[in-house]
């Protein structure tokens, strides 16, 4: 006499069950920590980003740090020395600022300093310029690229929109001297040459009456041309 079949199965369908529900509690767990470590990681990646943008970024005017343009500038003049392609460095500093700043109190100097800062922004448009606060009232905007006509160009649109600047009534209108350097790096060359170029040219530029721009180009031969004055 045979057995019901499923008297001969029930010993069997048990230990499935048994396993299929192990299986679906391990795949469960499994996807839930899963889940748990990809919302982490996520969180963990946005922290790092945070605290390196914060390393990075001015936090007064949104620019870039010193630390940040030091790095950028070693790395773009290498490449432009391997192409033999142009870089142009303007140096931008706030006219008489602080006397502004002792007049109409601390506050009011960042409002000027975070309206230069807008207005070099507003120039930094490509992924490679970079603009970044070089030190109190003394800004840098580093371009690739791009030679001395059209970075002339750029600081004079700067010195202008500077000049635009919503200020308090009793306040004159705020200005910028801004010395512009150009150089296409040869082999051994470093990106100091470009740094202390743009540096003259911004002494020269506040020699001329501030609230200008001035001109060094650096070409290969290491002939500097005499420095140029835009009204």
């Amino acid at each position: 006499v045979g057995l019901p079949t499923n008297e001969v199965y029930a010993g069997w369908n048990r230990d499935a069950a048994i396993v299929g529900l192990l299986i679906v509690t391990l795949c469960s767990a499994t996807l839930f920590a899963s889940i748990l470590l990809r919302r982490e990681l996520r969180r963990r990646m946005a922290a790092e980003e945070k605290l390196a943008v914060l390393a990075t970024t001015d936090s007064l005017t949104g620019l870039s740090n010193r630390r940040h343009f030091d790095a950028v500038i070693t790395r773009e003049w290498l490449r432009a020395m391997r192409e033999q392609t142009p870089v142009s460095l303007l140096i931008i500093d706030a006219d008489w600022f602080k006397p502004y700043n002792d007049t109409h109190g601390h506050q009011s100097g960042d409002k000027v300093l975070q309206g230069i800062g807008s207005c070099i922004a507003d120039r930094a448009r490509r992924a490679t310029d970079l603009g970044a606060r070089y030190g109190g009232d003394e800004f840098v905007l580093l371009l690739p690229n791009i030679g001395g006509e059209a970075a002339l160009e750029i600081a004079e649109r700067i010195r202008k929109n500077v000049r635009g600047l919503h200020l308090p009534s009793e306040a004159s209108p705020a200005t910028v001297s801004i010395g512009v350097a150009t150089m296409v790096p040869r082999m051994e060359s470093d990106h100091r040459e470009l740094i202390d170029a743009a540096d003259k040219a911004l002494y020269q530029a506040k020699a001329n009456g501030r609230d200008c721009c001035d001109l060094i180009e650096l070409v290969i031969e290491d002939v500097v041309q005499g420095p140029r004055l835009v009204a």
